[in-house]
């Protein structure tokens, strides 16, 4: 017997005897030649990373060389405690300069060539992802602008001057990089001087040789400079009153997740006139007006006027309007006298053109032609180049209000870009690298300008958040889902070759390593919080949370495998698909905590157009699952419920933007549950009640979730306080609380932190119940579809079996007044909260709610039926508690 094991040996086990063998067992070396393998093989990696990155110092991380003849282990392991390398498997952490950034952006070995095209891509990802990881880990609105910036300014404005002082009539601003040969004339310059031993004027040595009939612009060019560009047309500019309402309605709406303007700047310029007389100016507030006449398509001086149409037939059809189609038009009419003012091509930009470029993309979002937008944003970071705001020299002496507008409009149009290049798959107009402009300054608007200079651009220490505080946090997250359409997105696809794949998913690992850093350093008053008491941020953290989870499955989506093409997957490929259904979840669970918050507060629309396309990936990303895994009828409900809040929020958006229509209709096509592939257990006829059975508490409890008040998701954790609830338990409490607050304000649906491929741990969410809530105050809205628009069919919700169900409906048809089915109660009133009735059933007291059901059709809310839903407030003598729907038709009230 082995003196390590009570077990007998083999021998004396086969013969049923008492083993006396009490020797210890030796172990067995390693194979002959293994060590001198292993060595050689480790050799091998130490020479490969020091290709990949020379100046890097692994020592200090992995420990110094091993000599064989002199190596004592514990002397060894001495020098590693000094140089502070933990016990192996623990690593010593890498500086994030040395592993993420892995190179500095001179960094010459940035550019070696390698062997593998994936590999290649991994460094250049690395160089692309630097500036984000640079933003994240240093306070970048702090850093003093060094030596090289000044001298880079000074260069730029002896180049302006240069020109003006040459006479040259085209010397408008423009900028000059390093490539450029003017730059390089200040070297030549200085050559000349030393070599004369006198100071050479560049400029006079110029004007004294120079042929003016080459200097000037010829006439014919003067002629068309203004050709195209008209005045003001002041018939269609608002009229007094309506104007201060479309201003209001911008800012409140449009600039409050795209702050492009200054308020109070903006207020000051327009009250003193200056839109009277100044093109630029002019054609910035008639952007401005059709971006806010959206959300006033109730006054009818904002709709495209009847003497405006091509034709008869237009007029007729907008004056019968049988759709309700024209509140649509709302705005065009002032981008039309936009379009007027015309444009010339051969004026230089300015800040106003930018402007302009930023309100036209935002404009265009919801219309027929949301494409135009990546041309538009384009040309406008184009132009912002042109004139060299995208660098920090540029304007690093120009007037401070004016330095941050042009601050804003460059990130505008860089974030734009960004969101149209991933909505249609093209390529990335500026490069991160090719820029070194500050995130714009972290302050509200009336704090630009407060009277004193040492105060001014600060905001006050327990102001909270500023407005553009979560605009800095989307602009982070640009800078990933730039890196992630450069490389995995990217339209060269010799990297995707499967001998690269290891390196295809340190890719994928390196963009989710990145996403979870910016997650983690999000600050927590942006976090996303459903409860959030200021409405003004609840919008923008729902719309960054939104984006957030948006840019997961946009990672992700190129490695969810594709089962009809029966290729194996890799050992070591992520989870994908459950990673993006998990965030598709998440999102619509946002989708619907905006949902409740806007009827609730009754602000409309509830959900931003922004919202528009994170929520059709979500809803493509849940359709794929449902074909492509084989669910249970909980995973199935699950994925069923969050793809009609999906349809809620286009709903609600196609209400005010039309190409939003477009989403619905694909949806409504995509979701057609008689193509679905049958849920595991509903195949056989003999376990198919069974299967109902047995899954019929966790159906109970998602009727609960649907009538309960806590909205969901967004971020990590339990009850903050504590609680030893479980999160079902939570929200059946919370369907009961209708006075206290709820104490759970975050749900666990998020996406767990992940950093490489290797550690890819997604739980499968359907081990739990969906955190997914329905207010028990939720209502219709007035002009779309209601949540009841999209529940199951009543005859599902109990199976004929159902005593207590063959009950009710008896109770119901025999006496429907039994029920507490007052007018009062049928229209949302607790009247029913103590019916005898009830509690003769639940022993306690119970809440009765009425809702109304529509059949969805287009435009038109036809009522078809209604529901009481009734629950059981509390039972000592049972845990679970009970909620049921009963389905009476306008016959029985």
């Amino acid at each position: 017997m082995n003196s390590l094991s009570s077990h007998k040996c083999a021998y004396c086990t086969e013969r049923d005897l008492e083993c006396t063998y009490i020797e210890d067992a030796q172990r067995r070396g390693p194979p002959k030649g293994y060590l001198e393998t292993v060595e050689q093989r480790c050799g091998r990696l130490e020479k490969l990373l020091q290709q990949l990155h020379p100046d890097f110092n692994f020592d200090s991380y992995v420990g110094p060389p091993i000599d064989r003849r002199t190596f004592d282990l514990v002397t060894y392991r001495d020098l590693l405690d000094t140089l502070d390398i933990p016990h192996y498997p623990s690593q010593k952490p890498i500086d994030i300069d040395d592993s993420r950034l892995g190179l500095s952006t001179s960094d010459p070995s940035v550019t070696a060539v390698s062997s593998s095209g994936s590999a290649n891509t991994l460094l250049n990802l690395k160089r692309i992802l630097a500036r984000f990881y640079k933003t994240v880990s240093l306070d970048v609105q702090g850093e003093s602008d060094t030596e090289e910036t000044e001298i880079e300014a000074r260069t730029q404005l002896s180049v302006a001057e240069s020109m003006r002082q040459m006479d040259a009539r085209d010397h408008h601003w423009r900028y000059h990089g390093t490539a450029s040969g003017i730059q390089f004339m200040a070297h030549l310059q200085e050559l000349r001087s030393r070599a004369a031993s006198r100071m050479m004027d560049f400029v006079a040595c110029v004007n004294n040789v120079k042929r003016q009939q080459f200097w000037e612009v010829p006439e014919w060019e003067l002629a068309i400079a203004s050709e195209g560009l008209n005045p003001l047309d002041l018939s269609s500019w608002p009229e007094k009153g309506l104007d201060q309402r479309l201003i209001d309605a911008y800012f409140d709406h449009v600039n409050l997740h795209l702050p492009l303007l200054n308020r109070k700047v903006f207020q000051e310029q327009y009250g003193s006139g200056r839109w009277k007389n100044h093109h630029g100016f002019a054609r910035v507030c008639l952007l401005l007006f059709a971006n806010g006449a959206r959300y006033l398509d109730d006054d009818p001086r904002v709709i495209w006027p009847l003497d405006q149409c091509t034709s008869e037939s237009g007029r007729d059809t907008i004056i019968n309007d049988p759709h309700n189609l024209r509140h649509y038009s709302a705005g065009w009419r002032y981008v039309r006298s936009y379009l007027r003012m015309g444009q010339s091509i051969v004026q230089g930009p300015n800040l106003f053109e930018l402007q302009s470029r930023v309100l036209t993309c935002q404009f265009v979002a919801g219309t027929a032609i949301p494409h135009f937008i990546w041309i538009v944003a384009g040309y406008g970071l184009r132009s912002a180049q042109e004139l060299g705001i995208h660098m920090r020299a540029t304007l690093l002496h120009a007037d401070p209000i004016e330095r941050e507008l042009c601050s804003r409009a460059f990130w505008c149009l860089y974030h734009i870009d960004r969101i149209s290049c991933s909505a249609i798959g093209r390529t990335i107009a500026v490069q991160d690298y090719d820029f070194d402009l500050k995130y714009p300054a972290d302050v509200d608007d009336e704090y630009w300008s407060t009277g004193d200079r040492e105060k001014d651009f600060q905001q006050p220490v327990g102001k909270g958040p500023s407005m553009l505080a979560v605009f800095i946090e989307t602009l982070k997250l640009d800078h990933i889902l730039g890196a992630a359409l450069q490389t995995i997105h990217t339209h060269s696809k010799g990297w995707q070759k499967s001998k690269e794949i290891t390196a295809k998913y340190a890719i994928l690992a390196e963009l989710d390593s990145a996403l979870n850093s910016w997650e983690s350093h999000v600050p927590q008053t942006l976090k996303w919080n459903p409860h959030q008491s200021d409405t003004r941020l609840f919008k923008q953290c729902a719309l960054l949370y939104c984006r957030y989870h948006y840019v997961r499955m946009l990672i992700h989506k190129p490695f969810i495998p594709i089962q009809y093409k029966a290729k194996k997957q890799h050992s070591d490929a992520p989870p994908s698909l459950r990673i993006c259904v998990d965030a598709a979840r998440s999102l619509a669970g946002i989708l619907d905590a905006c949902l409740v918050r806007g009827r609730r507060e009754h602000y409309q629309p509830s959900v931003d157009v922004e919202m528009a396309l994170p929520m059709w990936h979500a809803a493509t990303i849940l359709l794929v699952d449902i074909f492509s895994e084989k669910q249970t009828v909980s995973e199935r409900e699950t994925t069923l419920m969050c793809l009609r809040c999906c349809q809620q929020a286009s709903a609600v958006l196609e209400g005010t933007w039309r190409q939003v229509g477009k989403y619905s209709d694909f949806l409504a096509s995509l979701m057609d549950e008689t193509i679905m592939p049958p849920v595991v257990g509903e195949s056989s006829g003999g376990g198919e009640k069974r299967a109902r059975q047995d899954d019929d508490g966790e159906r109970l409890k998602k009727r609960a979730w649907r009538a309960g008040s806590e909205p969901i998701m967004g971020s990590r954790g339990e009850d903050e306080e504590g609680s030893s609830h479980s999160r079902s338990q939570s929200r059946m409490n919370a369907l009961f609380s209708q006075q206290e607050p709820i104490s759970t304000p975050f749900a666990s649906t998020d996406i767990p932190s992940v950093s490489c491929a290797s550690t890819y741990g997604i739980p499968n969410p359907n081990t739990q119940p969906p955190s997914f809530p329905y207010s028990q105050t939720r209502g219709e809205y007035p002009s779309q579809p209601s949540p009841a628009a999209f529940v199951a069919p009543a005859q599902d919700i109990f199976q004929s079996s159902d005593i207590v169900y063959d009950w009710l409906m008896n109770m119901a048809g025999a006496a429907p007044q039994t029920l507490s089915m007052s007018s009062m109660a049928l229209d949302g009133v607790e009247s029913g909260m103590d019916d005898p009735i009830w509690a003769q059933l639940f022993g306690d007291t119970v809440f009765c709610e009425s809702r109304q059901e529509y059949n969805h059709h287009v435009n038109q809310l036809t009522p078809c039926k209604k529901c009481i839903i009734v629950v059981s407030k509390h039972n000592p003598c049972t845990q679970a508690k009970i909620l049921m729907f009963i389905t009476l038709h306008y016959v029985h009230i």
